[in-house]
Parts: structure tokens; C-alpha cells; sequence
């Protein structure tokens, strides 16, 4: 796969980075919904980044709208709109504060560079893979996610988004229980349900004196397996 860089604006254009007048300035900030970083955090499901190369500028930002970032290992991110006289846009550097905090966020937003192995290490990145296999695996997780409810990811995706902008837990647990409740008026959700534990059941399995350890698919099963381990132990019976 060839090494691809993604930067935002054309600097060699006039009017990059230049509102001469007031009007254009409204014109501009009037459209909200146009702006890159919102088509992706309004976007009612997952999107899955793919990073296998440079990331710069707006390029760099719009990644910190993805639910799911899958870095290579030549991957590297900058946000060099400091050096031009500007910060950078879309809130990048407080959607990046909120992967992986203060410090690092202003950090790159200063204008230093953040390697693949740096932006899995900090959280930034969920999975840091081979540079050949980078596409491979994004759709591997895309297809762990497409196969899930559909309702239920997308509540998920809503849950976190609008949930990091409550200012209080209470509030948020809250709203939560009322999209969970919704989601147990689907009239699909016993049907997966089924189909999720027939499938469950096919990968676990009880052992003696232990937990089920074998995984659902590539997806970590463990707390579900500590449940069934449960269920599947008999009670002792006085002999």
C-alpha cells in the first residue's frame, strides 16, 4: 500500500486562512454543519479511521472525529497552523484533549509531530499494525461492528459524543437509560439477542475449575464468558 499524506488547506491559494471582511466571516460561521469535523462526529454511525500515512493540518483534525482510529506503523500526525499564524481549526485541539488529555493535546497542537507508536501508546490510536496491513484489519473491524445490532451501535456512538459534552455523570447516566430503555422496545433486538447467544455459544465454552477463555469472533468475550460460566455451574447438591 503506498504511503499517502492527507493535509487540509491549499496554502498556494489567496484565500486560504483569509477573511478580509466581516461578511465573509458570517458567511463562513453561518454553515457549521458544512465544516469537516462535524459531517464525521454527526455521522449517526462508527467511522473507523485508517492512518497509513501523513496527517496534516484539517487532515489531522477530521481524524480526531473518527469513532475508531487503526494507525500503521508509518503513520504520523502534525498540525503545523501555529507556524502560519493560526490554530488549529474545528476544536482540533480540544477533540484531541479528550483522547489523550492536556498535554499532549497542546503538545502537538504547538506543533510537534505524533508518530503511530506514540498515538497507540497515548490512546489516540485503538490498533497500531503493519503499513501492509493496515486496510486488511480496518475492514476486519468494520465488519465486527456491521455485524452487531444496528440500533444499538449507533446508540453507542451517541451515547459517547453527547455524553462527553454533559457536565455531570448523573445527567449523563440519565439520558443513557433512556436510549437502553428504547432499545428494549426494538422488535428486532429478541431476534438478535438469539442469534447472538447461539453464536456466543459455538466460540465458549465451561471448563472445569476455570473460565471459558476462547474468544467470539476477534472480539474480547471475557466478561460474557464469566456469565455463562456462571449459569453453567451446577449447585452443589448434599449427596
Amino acid at each position: 500500500m503506498p504511503l499517502l499524506k492527507v493535509s487540509g488547506a491549499n496554502l498556494k491559494d489567496d484565500k486560504t486562512h483569509n477573511t478580509k471582511s466581516a461578511k465573509t466571516f458570517f458567511d463562513r460561521i453561518a454553515q457549521p454543519r458544512k465544516f469537516p469535523s462535524n459531517l464525521l462526529s454527526d455521522f449517526p454511525k462508527p467511522i473507523i479511521g485508517a492512518i497509513n500515512g501523513y496527517a496534516i493540518g484539517v487532515g489531522c483534525i477530521v481524524t480526531f472525529c473518527c469513532d475508531l482510529i487503526v494507525a500503521s506503523e508509518k503513520s504520523e500526525w502534525r498540525l503545523p497552523q501555529i507556524a502560519l499564524g493560526v490554530l488549529p481549526n474545528y476544536g482540533g485541539v480540544i477533540r484531541l484533549a479528550r483522547f489523550v488529555g492536556k498535554g499532549m493535546a497542546m503538545r502537538v497542537g504547538l506543533g510537534f509531530p505524533l508518530t503511530g507508536e506514540e498515538a497507540y501508546r497515548i490512546g489516540l490510536a485503538q490498533w497500531l499494525v503493519p503499513h501492509k496491513e493496515i486496510l486488511q484489519r480496518a475492514i476486519e473491524i468494520a465488519e465486527e461492528i456491521a455485524a452487531l445490532p444496528p440500533l444499538a451501535a449507533r446508540m453507542v456512538k451517541e451515547s459517547m459524543n453527547r455524553g462527553l459534552d454533559i457536565p455531570n455523570l448523573a445527567d449523563a447516566s440519565l439520558v443513557d437509560s433512556c436510549r437502553f430503555m428504547v432499545l428494549e422496545m426494538t422488535e428486532v433486538r429478541p431476534r438478535q439477542r438469539q442469534q447472538g447467544f447461539h453464536r456466543y455459544m459455538r466460540h465458549c465454552r465451561c471448563r472445569a475449575g476455570g473460565l471459558p477463555v476462547e474468544r467470539r469472533g476477534k472480539m474480547d468475550c471475557a466478561l460474557d464468558a464469566r456469565i455463562h460460566h456462571a449459569k453453567c455451574m451446577k449447585p452443589d447438591v448434599p449427596g
